[in-house]
């Protein structure tokens, strides 16, 4: 079916970084919460919304809650299309818009203190 056109899939991975700068603490981990049904429903649309674009075949994200590590893999943006193309563009669209309308928060932990972080990065 649709896989049997699909001549890319584009994925993109968030991980904790230890440091944003070199003169920056060093962060220990990112903690993460949700309203699960309600991030879970808005993750579905976005993806739903950006599989019905012309050339993109499926779209699938997850984003983790919870303590994590650095080092360690937050979120997950995978889409299937039939060119680069679409699948780059979306796969970027894609995380765009889950930081920007997926009611996730997250507390970062550095080094030297603890912090709620409200804006997009």
């Amino acid at each position: 079916a649709d896989a049997d056109r699909a001549g890319a899939i584009a994925t993109f991975t968030g991980r904790v970084r230890a440091r944003d700068h070199p003169d920056d603490d060093r962060t220990t981990h990112l903690a993460f919460e949700s309203y699960e049904e309600v991030a879970a429903d808005r993750m579905d649309a976005i993806a739903a919304e950006l599989a019905d674009r012309d050339g993109v075949f499926d779209v699938r994200m997850h984003h983790r809650t919870g303590v994590i590590e650095a080092g360690e893999d937050i979120v997950f943006v995978v889409v299937l299309a039939g060119h680069r193309r679409e699948a780059f563009r979306t796969v970027e669209d894609g995380i765009d818009r889950l930081k920007d309308e997926v009611p996730i928060f997250k507390k970062e932990t550095t080094e030297a203190e603890e912090f709620w972080v409200h804006r997009r990065d």
